[in-house]
């Protein structure tokens, strides 16, 4: 099992890089995952947090079925999700197993296990430090066989490495779809620092004071910055900024000219 699921993670980590669709990822779910961590269907959200509201921004569905899915995107409080609300208290894998784990899940949370036939499931996912965005993976249909403690160091291990996959296949997926009419926006470099530190989730402040700045000059920056990418808040522009940061300012001129 160890020499295996270290055999799987380094597999992981170089394919994850190279995923630039669902189909990248549920290969990659299927050949690799499924090694370590053998299960019937996945699901893959991403979603914005603030107090006890949950904002969800995309789902990927693997195997999973679809008005299960369908009933999480409508999903807009916590309250109603007790195994949620227990993995974002303590930020550790979660493995359901009912009837025996009855009490870990809410009434909701239980009979929907029960009634699209999820049997064991396992979750997981990924907080950046500000705790505004991240990913939060469930697989159903996990092997009764499998102990417990290797269902949690397997989620524990791979979860990271599959929030690296699953961002990578939406900043794909947006660039793809990002209107023709004009050219891409370019970052300078001092946006291209901002977008980094945000997506270490520094705040305002930190920022501030590496760039020995105001905070008011760093709120406009990123101002100016959320313009440009057309985002609305932090999680919308480390989402449109990801395929920017592959070039360097001088890429980027020559990419937007070339169209791509």
């Amino acid at each position: 099992m160890e020499k295996d699921l270290d055999h799987v993670l380094l597999e992981v980590a170089k394919s994850g890089v190279q995923c630039n669709s669902a189909e990248d990822l549920q290969n990659l779910l299927t050949m690799l995952v499924s090694r370590a961590l053998p299960h019937q269907g996945a699901l893959f959200i991403v979603a914005q947090r603030w107090q006890e509201k949950v904002t969800l921004t995309h789902a990927l569905s693997f195997g999973y079925p679809e008005a299960a899915r369908q009933n999480a995107m409508r999903v807009d409080s916590i309250g109603d999700r007790l195994a949620l609300q227990h993995w974002l208290l303590n930020w550790q894998p979660l493995v359901i197993d009912l009837p025996e784990d009855r009490a870990r899940v809410s009434a909701l949370e239980a009979a929907e296990i029960e009634e699209f036939g999820l049997g064991r499931i396992a979750a997981h996912g990924v907080l950046d430090p500000a705790r505004e965005i991240g990913s939060y993976m469930t697989f159903a249909g996990i092997d009764r066989s499998l102990p417990r403690a290797n269902v949690e160091k397997a989620l524990k291990l791979l979860t990271p490495w599959l929030h690296l996959a699953l961002m990578q296949v939406l900043s794909t997926q947006q660039r793809l779809t990002k209107p023709s009419g004009g050219p891409s926006p370019m970052l300078t470099d001092v946006e291209q620092e901002l977008v980094g530190w945000m997506a270490r989730g520094l705040t305002n402040a930190d920022m501030a004071r590496l760039r020995c700045r105001s905070v008011h000059t760093v709120r406009n920056q990123l101002a100016v910055l959320f313009k440009k990418l057309g985002a609305s808040n932090r999680a919308e522009a480390l989402a449109r900024a990801r395929g920017l940061l592959r070039y360097g300012p001088s890429q980027q001129t020559q990419a937007a000219r070339s169209g791509s």
